[in-house]
């Protein structure tokens, strides 16, 4: 389920990327058969995953586990983000 400044960039069969403007928290969910990678392209944020906590920076990359099956992203007012999955 997409939320409402959600768009898909790119979709194939090998991989999917999409661009998020988030205003509110928003938690993704994987099955353990792909990383994810989150490339903050404005504003600031806060990445959760199980008893974890990582600020977000524009410019910078994160590689999320596929072992980490749920994370939420909480923007910090407002984030831009591209996320590509495999």
């Amino acid at each position: 389920m997409y939320q409402k400044n959600t768009h898909i960039l790119v979709k194939c069969l090998y991989f999917q990327v999409e661009k998020y403007i988030l205003n509110e928290k928003i938690k993704f969910q994987s099955d353990k058969s792909s990383f994810n990678s989150i490339s903050i392209v404005d504003g600031y944020g806060m990445l959760n995953w199980e008893r974890n906590e990582m600020k977000l920076n524009k410019g910078e990359t994160i590689l999320i586990p596929a072992n980490i099956t749920s994370y939420a992203i909480y923007p910090q007012p407002s984030l831009t983000i591209i996320k590509s999955s495999i």
